[in-house]
Protein backbone atom coordinates (compact mmCIF):
# COMPACT_ATOMS: atom_id res chain seq x y z
CA UNK A 1 0.00 0.00 0.00
CA UNK A 2 2.43 2.36 0.81
CA UNK A 3 4.63 1.66 -2.17
CA UNK A 4 1.72 2.31 -4.63
CA UNK A 5 1.43 5.84 -3.24
CA UNK A 6 4.95 6.71 -3.34
CA UNK A 7 4.56 5.76 -7.17
CA UNK A 8 1.27 7.74 -7.70
CA UNK A 9 3.49 10.73 -5.86
CA UNK A 10 6.62 10.49 -8.15
CA UNK A 11 4.14 9.96 -11.10
CA UNK A 12 2.21 13.16 -10.03
CA UNK A 13 5.53 15.26 -9.11
CA UNK A 14 6.71 14.21 -12.60
CA UNK A 15 3.79 15.58 -14.57
CA UNK A 16 4.31 18.97 -12.34
CA UNK A 17 7.67 18.85 -13.36
CA UNK A 18 7.14 18.38 -17.06
CA UNK A 19 4.44 21.39 -17.12
CA UNK A 20 6.36 23.64 -15.64
CA UNK A 21 9.30 23.18 -18.01
CA UNK A 22 6.60 23.52 -21.03
CA UNK A 23 5.63 26.57 -19.48
CA UNK A 24 9.36 27.84 -18.83
CA UNK A 25 9.34 27.02 -22.43
CA UNK A 26 6.94 28.55 -23.55
CA UNK A 27 7.47 31.77 -21.50
CA UNK A 28 11.34 32.02 -22.89
CA UNK A 29 10.25 31.50 -26.65
CA UNK A 30 7.69 34.30 -26.47
CA UNK A 31 10.15 36.24 -24.67
CA UNK A 32 12.28 35.76 -27.42
CA UNK A 33 9.94 36.23 -30.16
CA UNK A 34 9.04 39.83 -29.12
CA UNK A 35 12.79 40.62 -28.68
CA UNK A 36 12.99 39.82 -32.23
CA UNK A 37 9.50 41.68 -33.15
CA UNK A 38 11.38 44.81 -30.76
CA UNK A 39 14.67 44.75 -32.61
CA UNK A 40 12.70 45.14 -35.90
CA UNK A 41 10.37 47.59 -35.30
CA UNK A 42 13.30 49.63 -33.39
CA UNK A 43 15.55 49.61 -36.45
CA UNK A 44 12.32 50.53 -38.91
CA UNK A 45 12.07 53.68 -36.79
CA UNK A 46 15.61 54.43 -36.89
CA UNK A 47 15.70 53.58 -41.03
CA UNK A 48 12.81 55.85 -41.20
CA UNK A 49 14.07 58.56 -38.97
CA UNK A 50 17.32 59.18 -41.24
CA UNK A 51 15.43 58.75 -44.42
CA UNK A 52 13.29 61.89 -42.86
CA UNK A 53 16.52 63.86 -42.07
CA UNK A 54 17.85 63.32 -45.35
CA UNK A 55 14.78 64.10 -47.33
CA UNK A 56 14.64 67.16 -44.89
CA UNK A 57 18.05 68.46 -45.81
CA UNK A 58 17.68 68.08 -49.14
CA UNK A 59 14.82 70.33 -48.82
CA UNK A 60 16.00 73.03 -46.85
CA UNK A 61 19.29 72.55 -49.23
CA UNK A 62 16.64 73.76 -52.44
CA UNK A 63 14.90 75.86 -50.50
CA UNK A 64 18.54 77.75 -49.91
CA UNK A 65 19.66 77.35 -53.09
CA UNK A 66 19.36 80.56 -55.18
CA UNK A 67 18.32 81.26 -58.05
CA UNK A 68 20.63 82.72 -60.50
CA UNK A 69 20.50 84.15 -64.11
CA UNK A 70 22.68 86.10 -66.16
CA UNK A 71 22.11 89.53 -66.38
CA UNK A 72 21.91 90.81 -69.78
CA UNK A 73 23.70 94.12 -71.21
CA UNK A 74 21.62 96.54 -72.26
CA UNK A 75 21.25 96.41 -76.66
CA UNK A 76 19.57 99.04 -77.05
CA UNK A 77 20.69 102.81 -75.66
CA UNK A 78 17.60 105.72 -75.40
CA UNK A 79 18.41 108.88 -75.95
CA UNK A 80 18.57 111.32 -72.79
CA UNK A 81 14.90 112.63 -71.93
CA UNK A 82 13.95 114.52 -68.99
CA UNK A 83 13.25 112.89 -66.41
CA UNK A 84 9.79 114.45 -65.38
CA UNK A 85 7.80 113.53 -68.71
CA UNK A 86 3.67 112.84 -68.66
CA UNK A 87 2.73 109.35 -68.72
CA UNK A 88 2.83 107.70 -71.96
CA UNK A 89 -0.26 107.37 -73.33
CA UNK A 90 0.49 106.67 -76.94
CA UNK A 91 2.45 103.66 -78.39
CA UNK A 92 5.37 103.67 -80.11
CA UNK A 93 4.98 102.92 -83.75
CA UNK A 94 8.78 102.56 -85.32
CA UNK A 95 8.75 100.84 -88.51
CA UNK A 96 12.07 98.86 -87.96
CA UNK A 97 11.74 95.23 -87.85
CA UNK A 98 13.06 91.81 -88.94
CA UNK A 99 9.90 89.99 -90.11
CA UNK A 100 8.12 90.60 -93.16
CA UNK A 101 4.59 90.22 -93.61
CA UNK A 102 3.14 86.74 -93.68
CA UNK A 103 0.21 86.29 -96.12
CA UNK A 104 -1.92 83.94 -94.53
CA UNK A 105 -4.98 84.01 -91.97
CA UNK A 106 -4.28 82.70 -88.50
CA UNK A 107 -0.55 82.99 -88.77
CA UNK A 108 1.12 82.85 -85.62
CA UNK A 109 4.57 84.63 -85.23
CA UNK A 110 6.69 84.26 -82.37
CA UNK A 111 8.82 87.60 -81.61
CA UNK A 112 11.39 87.30 -79.03
CA UNK A 113 12.44 83.62 -77.26
CA UNK A 114 13.19 83.00 -73.31
CA UNK A 115 16.11 81.36 -72.03
CA UNK A 116 15.01 81.79 -68.64
CA UNK A 117 14.48 78.38 -66.24
CA UNK A 118 11.47 77.77 -64.59
CA UNK A 119 10.38 78.72 -61.45
CA UNK A 120 8.05 76.38 -59.10
CA UNK A 121 6.94 79.41 -57.17
CA UNK A 122 6.11 81.91 -60.33
CA UNK A 123 2.77 81.61 -61.05
CA UNK A 124 1.83 85.32 -61.95
CA UNK A 125 1.56 85.93 -65.92
CA UNK A 126 3.49 88.90 -68.19
CA UNK A 127 2.01 92.12 -68.25
CA UNK A 128 1.17 94.42 -71.24
CA UNK A 129 2.53 97.19 -70.28
CA UNK A 130 0.78 99.46 -73.34
CA UNK A 131 -2.71 100.03 -75.04
CA UNK A 132 -4.70 97.57 -77.40
CA UNK A 133 -4.72 99.80 -80.22
CA UNK A 134 -1.44 100.60 -82.49
CA UNK A 135 -1.10 102.27 -85.61
CA UNK A 136 1.48 101.80 -88.21
CA UNK A 137 2.40 103.79 -91.42
CA UNK A 138 1.29 101.99 -94.77
CA UNK A 139 3.86 99.78 -97.16
CA UNK A 140 5.87 99.95 -93.58
CA UNK A 141 7.03 96.05 -92.24
CA UNK A 142 5.18 94.61 -89.62
CA UNK A 143 6.77 93.65 -86.53
CA UNK A 144 4.55 93.44 -82.77
CA UNK A 145 7.39 93.58 -80.53
CA UNK A 146 8.29 96.94 -82.01
CA UNK A 147 4.97 97.79 -81.25
CA UNK A 148 4.11 97.26 -77.55
CA UNK A 149 5.60 96.92 -74.18
CA UNK A 150 5.75 94.50 -71.81
CA UNK A 151 7.37 92.46 -69.03
CA UNK A 152 7.49 90.01 -66.57
CA UNK A 153 8.06 89.66 -62.64
CA UNK A 154 10.72 87.16 -63.14
CA UNK A 155 11.57 86.12 -66.53
CA UNK A 156 13.74 88.59 -68.12
CA UNK A 157 12.23 87.46 -71.53
CA UNK A 158 9.03 86.39 -71.80
CA UNK A 159 7.70 85.29 -74.95
CA UNK A 160 5.53 87.27 -77.58
CA UNK A 161 3.36 85.67 -79.82
CA UNK A 162 0.58 86.61 -82.05
CA UNK A 163 -2.48 84.99 -83.74
CA UNK A 164 -3.81 87.06 -86.64
CA UNK A 165 -3.09 88.51 -90.10
CA UNK A 166 -2.30 92.38 -90.79
CA UNK A 167 -1.44 93.31 -94.03
CA UNK A 168 0.44 96.40 -93.56
CA UNK A 169 -0.20 97.23 -97.93
CA UNK A 170 -3.54 97.80 -97.63
CA UNK A 171 -5.36 100.37 -95.06
CA UNK A 172 -8.04 99.35 -92.48
CA UNK A 173 -7.77 97.63 -89.22
CA UNK A 174 -7.14 94.70 -88.44
CA UNK A 175 -7.65 92.20 -85.23
CA UNK A 176 -5.25 89.77 -83.46
CA UNK A 177 -4.19 88.29 -80.33
CA UNK A 178 -1.07 89.25 -78.60
CA UNK A 179 -0.20 86.52 -75.98
CA UNK A 180 2.80 86.37 -73.50
CA UNK A 181 4.23 83.32 -72.47
CA UNK A 182 6.82 83.18 -69.25
CA UNK A 183 9.10 80.79 -68.41
CA UNK A 184 7.60 78.99 -66.10
CA UNK A 185 4.48 78.66 -68.39
CA UNK A 186 1.87 81.43 -67.55
CA UNK A 187 0.20 83.15 -70.59
CA UNK A 188 -1.57 86.41 -70.84
CA UNK A 189 -3.54 87.39 -73.77
CA UNK A 190 -4.51 90.76 -74.87
CA UNK A 191 -7.09 91.60 -78.32
CA UNK A 192 -5.49 94.52 -80.42
CA UNK A 193 -6.34 96.44 -83.03
CA UNK A 194 -3.93 97.45 -85.51
CA UNK A 195 -4.68 100.13 -87.72
CA UNK A 196 -2.52 100.39 -91.05
CA UNK A 197 -2.84 104.13 -91.70
CA UNK A 198 -1.71 106.77 -94.40
CA UNK A 199 0.58 108.54 -92.06
CA UNK A 200 1.03 108.96 -88.46
CA UNK A 201 -1.14 111.85 -87.36
CA UNK A 202 0.65 115.07 -85.48
CA UNK A 203 0.31 115.44 -81.68
CA UNK A 204 -0.59 119.19 -80.45
CA UNK A 205 -0.33 120.36 -76.99
CA UNK A 206 -3.85 121.79 -76.46
CA UNK A 207 -3.11 122.06 -72.87
CA UNK A 208 -3.96 124.92 -70.18
CA UNK A 209 -0.84 126.07 -68.72
CA UNK A 210 -1.07 126.13 -64.84
CA UNK A 211 0.17 129.95 -63.15
CA UNK A 212 2.20 129.15 -59.73
CA UNK A 213 -0.14 131.51 -57.60
CA UNK A 214 -3.15 129.39 -58.56
CA UNK A 215 -1.56 126.04 -57.87
CA UNK A 216 -0.11 127.07 -54.21
CA UNK A 217 -4.09 128.57 -53.62
CA UNK A 218 -5.59 125.26 -54.90
CA UNK A 219 -3.48 122.81 -52.39
CA UNK A 220 -2.52 125.51 -49.55
CA UNK A 221 -3.07 123.99 -46.15
CA UNK A 222 -1.07 123.12 -43.09
CA UNK A 223 2.02 121.59 -43.43
CA UNK A 224 2.29 121.86 -47.21
CA UNK A 225 5.23 123.14 -49.31
CA UNK A 226 5.75 124.15 -52.46
CA UNK A 227 8.21 123.62 -54.93
CA UNK A 228 9.32 123.01 -58.02
CA UNK A 229 11.69 120.19 -59.98
CA UNK A 230 14.18 120.98 -62.83
CA UNK A 231 16.67 120.33 -65.20
CA UNK A 232 18.83 121.86 -68.38
CA UNK A 233 15.26 121.46 -69.78
CA UNK A 234 14.65 124.53 -68.08
CA UNK A 235 17.50 126.67 -69.50
CA UNK A 236 19.35 129.27 -67.10
CA UNK A 237 16.61 130.07 -64.22
CA UNK A 238 15.98 132.96 -61.82
CA UNK A 239 15.83 131.26 -58.97
CA UNK A 240 15.50 134.33 -56.28
CA UNK A 241 12.56 135.02 -58.74
CA UNK A 242 11.28 131.75 -58.23
CA UNK A 243 11.79 132.29 -54.61
CA UNK A 244 9.12 135.16 -54.52
CA UNK A 245 6.63 133.55 -56.67
CA UNK A 246 6.00 131.06 -53.84
CA UNK A 247 8.15 128.24 -54.28
CA UNK A 248 10.37 127.08 -51.22
CA UNK A 249 11.87 124.49 -52.60
CA UNK A 250 13.71 122.97 -55.93
CA UNK A 251 14.77 119.48 -56.85
CA UNK A 252 17.49 119.55 -59.31
CA UNK A 253 18.65 116.85 -62.18
CA UNK A 254 22.41 116.37 -60.81
CA UNK A 255 22.51 113.49 -63.67
CA UNK A 256 21.95 110.00 -64.89
CA UNK A 257 23.02 106.90 -66.96
CA UNK A 258 21.42 107.25 -70.56
CA UNK A 259 22.48 103.83 -71.43
CA UNK A 260 26.03 104.39 -72.71
CA UNK A 261 27.39 106.79 -70.51
CA UNK A 262 27.28 108.44 -66.98
CA UNK A 263 26.79 112.49 -67.57
CA UNK A 264 26.25 115.17 -65.56
CA UNK A 265 23.13 117.36 -66.23
CA UNK A 266 25.08 120.41 -67.92
CA UNK A 267 23.17 123.04 -65.60
CA UNK A 268 23.45 121.17 -61.84
CA UNK A 269 26.12 123.34 -61.10
CA UNK A 270 24.64 126.36 -61.58
CA UNK A 271 21.38 125.38 -60.31
CA UNK A 272 22.19 123.98 -57.13
CA UNK A 273 24.71 126.82 -56.60
CA UNK A 274 22.22 129.41 -57.60
CA UNK A 275 19.50 127.72 -55.52
CA UNK A 276 21.30 127.84 -52.37
CA UNK A 277 21.92 131.33 -52.78
CA UNK A 278 18.13 132.43 -53.17
CA UNK A 279 17.12 130.68 -49.95
CA UNK A 280 15.74 127.48 -51.50
CA UNK A 281 15.58 124.24 -50.11
CA UNK A 282 17.49 122.18 -52.48
CA UNK A 283 17.46 118.11 -53.19
CA UNK A 284 18.18 116.86 -56.43
CA UNK A 285 17.77 112.89 -58.43
CA UNK A 286 19.20 110.80 -60.62
CA UNK A 287 17.58 110.01 -63.82
CA UNK A 288 19.02 105.64 -64.72
CA UNK A 289 18.51 103.62 -67.63
CA UNK A 290 20.23 100.81 -65.72
CA UNK A 291 19.33 97.42 -65.96
CA UNK A 292 21.93 95.43 -64.13
CA UNK A 293 22.71 95.59 -60.47
CA UNK A 294 26.83 95.57 -61.38
CA UNK A 295 25.75 98.68 -63.53
CA UNK A 296 23.43 100.01 -61.27
CA UNK A 297 26.18 99.75 -57.92
CA UNK A 298 28.70 101.69 -60.29
CA UNK A 299 27.04 104.15 -60.98
CA UNK A 300 25.37 104.29 -57.71
CA UNK A 301 29.23 104.72 -56.36
CA UNK A 302 30.14 107.65 -59.28
CA UNK A 303 26.94 109.41 -58.21
CA UNK A 304 28.34 109.56 -54.87
CA UNK A 305 31.52 111.34 -56.46
CA UNK A 306 29.43 113.93 -58.21
CA UNK A 307 27.83 114.52 -55.09
CA UNK A 308 31.10 115.29 -53.31
CA UNK A 309 29.59 115.82 -50.06
CA UNK A 310 26.68 118.48 -50.80
CA UNK A 311 24.23 119.11 -48.30
CA UNK A 312 20.93 118.38 -49.39
CA UNK A 313 17.54 119.08 -47.50
CA UNK A 314 15.67 115.82 -49.46
CA UNK A 315 16.90 112.49 -50.07
CA UNK A 316 18.44 111.41 -53.24
CA UNK A 317 15.55 110.64 -55.68
CA UNK A 318 15.90 107.56 -58.04
CA UNK A 319 14.24 107.97 -61.43
CA UNK A 320 13.91 105.18 -63.39
CA UNK A 321 10.82 105.54 -65.83
CA UNK A 322 11.59 104.18 -69.50
CA UNK A 323 8.45 101.75 -69.69
CA UNK A 324 8.13 102.41 -73.10
CA UNK A 325 9.20 98.88 -74.66
CA UNK A 326 10.21 97.63 -71.19
CA UNK A 327 11.17 94.31 -73.13
CA UNK A 328 14.53 96.06 -74.51
CA UNK A 329 16.30 96.02 -71.40
CA UNK A 330 16.38 92.59 -70.49
CA UNK A 331 15.63 92.30 -67.15
CA UNK A 332 12.79 91.39 -65.19
CA UNK A 333 10.20 93.46 -62.47
CA UNK A 334 12.48 91.88 -59.51
CA UNK A 335 15.72 93.23 -61.18
CA UNK A 336 14.23 96.17 -61.47
CA UNK A 337 13.23 96.64 -57.65
CA UNK A 338 16.88 94.95 -57.20
CA UNK A 339 18.42 98.32 -58.98
CA UNK A 340 16.49 100.94 -56.43
CA UNK A 341 17.56 98.44 -53.15
CA UNK A 342 21.47 99.16 -54.81
CA UNK A 343 20.98 102.47 -55.17
CA UNK A 344 19.89 102.84 -51.84
CA UNK A 345 22.10 100.81 -50.42
CA UNK A 346 25.16 102.37 -51.82
CA UNK A 347 24.11 105.83 -50.98
CA UNK A 348 22.88 105.30 -47.86
CA UNK A 349 26.77 103.63 -47.47
CA UNK A 350 28.28 107.83 -48.23
CA UNK A 351 25.80 109.05 -46.18
CA UNK A 352 23.10 110.04 -48.15
CA UNK A 353 19.18 108.52 -47.77
CA UNK A 354 17.06 108.06 -51.03
CA UNK A 355 14.04 108.08 -52.39
CA UNK A 356 11.59 106.57 -55.02
CA UNK A 357 10.46 108.53 -58.14
CA UNK A 358 7.80 107.45 -60.11
CA UNK A 359 4.01 107.39 -61.42
CA UNK A 360 0.98 106.05 -59.90
CA UNK A 361 0.79 103.31 -62.18
CA UNK A 362 3.51 101.67 -61.53
CA UNK A 363 4.16 102.52 -58.09
CA UNK A 364 0.90 100.35 -57.53
CA UNK A 365 1.31 97.45 -59.99
CA UNK A 366 5.86 97.11 -60.02
CA UNK A 367 7.32 98.94 -57.50
CA UNK A 368 7.66 96.52 -54.29
CA UNK A 369 9.08 99.27 -52.20
CA UNK A 370 9.20 96.68 -49.34
CA UNK A 371 11.16 98.43 -47.41
CA UNK A 372 9.03 101.78 -47.23
CA UNK A 373 11.41 104.30 -48.55
CA UNK A 374 10.02 107.53 -48.68
CA UNK A 375 8.02 108.15 -52.66
CA UNK A 376 8.04 110.87 -54.25
CA UNK A 377 4.81 110.47 -56.49
CA UNK A 378 4.02 111.62 -60.31
CA UNK A 379 0.29 111.79 -60.97
CA UNK A 380 -1.01 114.51 -62.97
CA UNK A 381 -4.38 115.12 -61.67
CA UNK A 382 -6.83 117.51 -59.66
CA UNK A 383 -6.89 114.86 -56.55
CA UNK A 384 -4.91 111.62 -56.75
CA UNK A 385 -6.50 108.42 -55.56
CA UNK A 386 -2.86 107.05 -54.84
CA UNK A 387 -3.67 104.74 -51.40
CA UNK A 388 0.07 104.31 -50.79
CA UNK A 389 2.81 106.54 -48.68
CA UNK A 390 4.35 109.63 -50.61
CA UNK A 391 6.49 112.43 -48.77
CA UNK A 392 6.34 114.21 -52.78
CA UNK A 393 3.50 114.94 -54.99
CA UNK A 394 4.43 115.89 -58.45
CA UNK A 395 0.97 117.28 -59.73
CA UNK A 396 1.85 118.39 -63.02
CA UNK A 397 4.55 118.86 -65.57
CA UNK A 398 2.81 122.06 -67.45
CA UNK A 399 2.92 125.16 -64.57
CA UNK A 400 4.27 128.50 -65.40
CA UNK A 401 6.48 130.64 -62.52
CA UNK A 402 8.66 133.52 -62.63
CA UNK A 403 12.14 132.79 -63.36
CA UNK A 404 11.43 130.33 -65.68
CA UNK A 405 11.12 130.51 -69.41
CA UNK A 406 8.37 127.73 -70.05
CA UNK A 407 6.80 124.70 -68.68
CA UNK A 408 8.11 123.37 -65.38
CA UNK A 409 7.25 120.41 -62.65
CA UNK A 410 4.97 121.49 -59.67
CA UNK A 411 5.66 119.89 -56.56
CA UNK A 412 4.07 119.56 -53.06
CA UNK A 413 5.61 118.44 -50.16
CA UNK A 414 4.13 117.08 -47.13
CA UNK A 415 5.95 117.41 -44.06
CA UNK A 416 9.28 119.87 -42.19
CA UNK A 417 12.39 120.73 -43.04
CA UNK A 418 13.58 120.49 -39.85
Amino acid sequence: MGKKIKDKFKAIFGRFVASKKAIVITVVTGLAVIGVITTFAVLAVNARNKNTEIASEEITEVIETEVSTEEPSLETVETETESTTEEVTTQETTTETAAAVVAASNYIQVTNKTGSPSLDYDTTGPVFLSSDEVSVVVGSDFNLDQLVSYGDYYDACPNLSYSGYVDTNTLGSYSIVAKLTDASGNETTKNMTINVVSSKPSETDNRTRINYSDFMATYAADNVHFGIDVSRWQGTIDFNAVKAAGAEFVIIRIGGWDGSELYRDSCYDYNIKAAKEAGLKVGVYFHSNDNTVSGMTTHSQQLLSMLDGVELDFPVAFDWESWSRFQKYNMSFQTLNQLFYTFHDTLAAGGYSTMLYSSKYYLENFWDNVYNYPVWLANYVTHTSYAGSYSIWQVNNIGRIDGVGGDVDLDIYYGSFN
